[in-house]
């Protein structure tokens, strides 16, 4: 196990690499120049060649991906174009929101989503398992803008319960409504996947052989038939937190979140450059990370895969 782990961690490398190599290329065959993004198309050009010498962007591609590179090895993401700041620092800023606000909607899918699916595959072919089925298909096929600007005009305007944007003083209430748009999408898959996986197991011998023996359903459901039904649900809900840790774009911006997603778009609009591979590379980062932690976790809850 500890040669994979290390082997997996190594192989992280060159991928991370990649992403960094195919980020710069990108952004910088965009059409236009970032300066202007910045100082605006007034500035004489004087100006801006002074400002383009100061920030590197005189300088030939390929001595610009070095030092990017160079920087890259010293965690230094480097400066944002439009305010100077940090860029790590930024990241570090804005992570523990996006954080924060992950937790709660992988909180939310989970008490909602295997209930749900479990609820479903022992009811199977009855009338609840057909509602829990259209609520997973309705979760599915939902926009997440929709559904969050439904909750904001539901319970912000009209019943004024709770508030429509922002982070507050990092109350429950400025929570609750992003939580519920963001885990929306988890609540449908863990549902369908749990459901699945629950069927498949209640049709194993063991789970037989405790019928059988006079076991109380509700302890062959939960103990013997749920315990092996979560192991895939898991892999799931380890790879749905790793996209919500990279900052949701559209929940972010709907509700005013302060997270990564949002300080992403704001790095596009003002074709800030650093902001948008700083993001992007870190996003990369820790979606790699988090793979590695399900998988590694994946192989200790089942042994016919342990190595």
């Amino acid at each position: 196990m500890l040669y994979y782990i290390i082997k997996r961690i190594l192989l992280t490398i060159p991928v991370l690499l990649g992403i960094a190599t195919i980020t710069f290329i990108l952004l910088f065959l965009v059409p236009g120049d970032a300066t202007l993004c910045v100082v605006g198309e007034r500035v004489d050009k004087v100006t801006m060649e002074l400002i383009r010498k100061e920030r590197g962007m005189d300088k030939p591609i390929m001595e610009r991906y070095i030092n990017y590179l160079s920087r890259l090895a010293c965690l230094d993401l480097g400066r944002s174009y439009s305010t100077g700041a940090r860029v790590s620092k930024a990241i570090c800023e804005r992570f523990p929101n996006t954080l924060r606000l992950a937790v709660a909607a992988m909180f939310v899918a989970i008490i909602i989503g295997i209930p749900l699916g479990i609820l479903s595959a022992v009811m199977r072919g009855k009338f609840v398992d057909y509602i829990c089925m259209f609520l997973a298909v309705f979760g599915v096929s939902t926009p997440v803008f929709w559904f969050g600007l439904l909750l904001i005009c539901v319970f912000s305007i009209y019943l004024g319960w709770l508030p429509a944007s922002g982070m507050g003083n990092g109350d429950i209430q400025h929570l609750v409504m992003p939580a519920l748009t963001l885990g929306l999408h988890s609540v449908a898959f863990i549902a369908r996947v749990t459901r699945s996986s629950m069927l498949e197991v209640m049709g194993e011998d063991y789970i037989r052989t405790a019928r059988a023996k006079g076991v109380p359903e509700y302890i062959v459901i939960l103990r013997h038939a749920m315990k092996n039904a979560l192991i895939p649900v898991i892999t799931l809900i380890g790879l749905d937190f790793g996209s919500y840790l990279n900052g949701s774009v559209l929940t972010e911006t709907i509700f005013g979140w302060p997270g990564l997603g949002r300080y992403a778009v704001e790095g596009i609009m003002k074709r800030d450059i650093p902001i948008v591979m700083g993001t992007v590379l870190f996003s990369a980062a820790v979606f790699v990370m988090v793979n590695l932690v399900v998988d590694i976790l994946y192989r200790f809850l089942n042994p016919r895969i342990r190595v």
